[in-house]
């Protein structure tokens, strides 16, 4: 093996595959490629379409990809590392890259033995089933270490590595800029509109309890809370469950609550919200929260990953969420320089860029690949 290695990626990038901000994957690959692309390691990386089934049009992978983009064959022929992302490689082609010498790891992205665990039991389709694909390693974050990391292990039969959290503005910067949005807080608003924007793909991370949480608050304060707008919700509106839930709120009943198909932050936060509500159940940190924080958003959450930053409320308690958030209403612009400065220095700890999170990354390359 050389001692300069090419590494590539592997995405879902067909037609149907979720876009930058409908999904986590992209945003992770890009990321991951920033932080790489600083190691002397690193001969090159590069996308690939890992899905299964017919591999989609070049161009059109192309421009759904952070990264330049090569087929399925020249991976296979080319790369020495392969890093799966929001997949799993279909096990033919996972064997051929292993058998001539190739090394595969998987980086998850969020709390699997949750998610999996409900997708088993209410016979839901899931992505990537749990099963061995000859890893390496297997990599997971800090927030869903704990919740996930044996799970991996045990499932995917391969040493499981925690990996640093990376996060950069510069694709939230990048779409800014196109669409010509100034885009952070702006103060002085008497009434906040409020936004959740959980996936609501499992309980893991679900607008129901910062429904309640939000709820709670226009109850003790009407006139200090406008509304709430809820990403990811559509095909929630179509259950009678959700439907009987969220009637019980009184938002709801005043037409104080629009419900949204996936969104860009952009296109919410700003543009239809002045603060974000939160809530995880044993994952800890989204890109959501950073990218509210980088906008110097109030972020109502429970996350003991995001240290001082935000207001934090217990684990599943919407009263206290409630009083959080009108704390936060009426002290925010009152702080909005301390808020910056602690957001900007949480931030900096997971910038790609910075030698300590290249360095945490270098180290996993140089236990696959030992220098002689």
């Amino acid at each position: 093996m050389n001692e300069q290695l090419n590494i590539g990626i592997a995405l879902d990038l067909g037609e149907g595959a979720p876009g930058l901000w409908q999904g986590d994957a992209l945003l992770a690959a890009t990321f991951l490629g920033m932080v790489l692309s600083h190691s002397p390691r690193v001969a090159r990386c590069v996308a690939f379409d890992g899905a299964a089934g017919t591999e989609p049009d070049m161009a059109m992978a192309g421009g759904q990809a952070p990264l330049p983009v090569i087929s399925r064959s020249e991976a296979i022929g080319q790369l020495d590392l392969v890093i799966e992302i929001g997949l799993r490689l279909p096990e033919a082609w996972a064997t051929h890259f292993t058998a001539r010498g190739g090394v595969l790891v998987s980086q998850r992205l969020s709390s699997d033995l949750i998610a999996d665990g409900e997708s088993m039991i209410f016979n839901r389709p899931i992505g990537a089933l749990p099963a061995p694909n000859a890893y390496r390693e297997i990599w997971v974050w800090p927030a869903h270490a704990a919740s996930s990391g044996s799970y991996h292990h045990y499932t995917g039969l391969a040493l499981v590595h925690v990996v640093p959290h990376l996060w950069s503005p510069a694709p939230l910067d990048h779409a800014a800029a196109l669409m010509g949005a100034d885009w952070h807080y702006r103060p002085e608003r008497k009434a906040w509109r409020l936004a959740v924007m959980e996936p609501n793909l499992s309980s893991v991370a679900a607008c129901h309890l910062p429904l309640i949480l939000c709820d709670e608050a226009f109850r003790r304060r009407p006139d200090a809370i406008a509304g709430v707008t809820i990403s990811h919700a559509q095909a929630l509106v179509q259950s009678p469950h959700f439907n009987h839930f969220a009637h019980s709120l009184e938002l709801v009943r005043q037409g104080r609550a629009v419900f949204l198909d996936a969104a860009a932050p952009i296109a919410v936060l700003g543009a239809r919200a002045d603060a974000l509500v939160s809530h995880h159940w044993g994952s800890t940190h989204s890109y959501r929260h950073d990218e509210a924080l980088h906008g110097g958003f109030p972020l109502i959450h429970n996350s003991a990953f995001l240290a001082d930053c935000g207001y934090r409320y217990g684990d599943m308690d919407p009263e206290e969420g409630a009083q959080c958030l009108l704390a936060a209403l009426r002290h925010h612009d009152d702080n909005l320089a301390s808020y910056a400065v602690t957001a900007r220095r949480f931030l900096a700890g997971l910038d790609p860029n910075a030698p300590r999170q290249v360095a945490a990354y270098e180290a996993r390359l140089h236990a696959l690949f030992p220098l002689a």
